[in-house]
């Protein structure tokens, strides 16, 4: 935390206090201690002098040793929201290679979650039927695309279950057709499981070159 010394010249009542930071903070202190003290400047760096009346002097330096003694939790606190501030600007567009290798690693831990994501269950809320067409609409976007393959699991009637191949019509529904008369909508604990591997573990070594191709093509710049 740096320490400022804070010069106080008198100006004309007209004068616009500043708005943020430790010299807003020590100007509201000033106007609420000393109601005299109708308008003051505050520099950060200067030295302390001051052109008030004595008696207005007094009340301001005593308002400023109270600052000085009760604002550091204060200063913290404004520097923790300025470093949150600094920060989320670099992690979004920062050139430095921390702010690049922050990036990175977001971009390498999204494709090990959609990894992770393309292999579980999709939960659905319902199946319903019409002619041989069943149309599931899954608890979230489902994220699927084209016509894969996905298992159906968990339908009270069996006709509903089973390797399917699928049409996708929505973020959230997708289509494939069933046997015979099934009773509509379906019933039962209803899931939809992709056909595909489940992921190999990564290694330390998988992850760094990861993150060393995403920094090296160039996508996080």
């Amino acid at each position: 935390m740096r320490y400022l010394l804070l010069g106080l010249w008198l100006f004309v009542p007209s004068v616009v206090w500043a708005a943020t930071g430790i010299e807003a903070r020590l100007q509201a202190v000033i106007l609420s201690a000393c109601p005299s003290v109708t308008s003051i400047s505050v520099d950060p760096g200067a030295g302390a002098v001051s052109t008030l009346p004595s008696s207005q002097d007094a009340c301001v330096r005593a308002a400023m040793d109270v600052f000085n003694k009760n604002d550091i939790a204060a200063q913290l606190t404004f520097d923790n929201l300025q470093g949150r501030a600094d920060a989320v600007t670099a992690v979004a567009s920062g050139k430095d290679s921390a702010s690049k290798l922050a990036r990175a690693l977001a971009a390498v831990l999204l494709d090990e979650i959609n990894v992770l994501r393309a292999a579980y269950p999709l939960p659905v809320t319902s199946i319903t039927r019409s002619g041989t067409v069943a149309t599931v609409t899954t608890r979230w976007a489902h994220g699927l695309s084209g016509t894969p393959t996905l298992t159906i699991h968990g339908a009270d009637v069996a006709a509903y279950n089973g390797s399917v191949v699928i049409a996708v019509t929505g973020a959230t529904t997708f289509t494939y057709t069933v046997a015979g008369s099934p009773a509509t909508p379906a019933a039962g604990s209803l899931l939809a499981f992709p056909v595909t591997a489940t992921p190999a573990a990564r290694t330390l070594s998988q992850a760094v070159t990861a993150i060393q191709n995403k920094l090296n093509a160039g996508t996080v710049d």
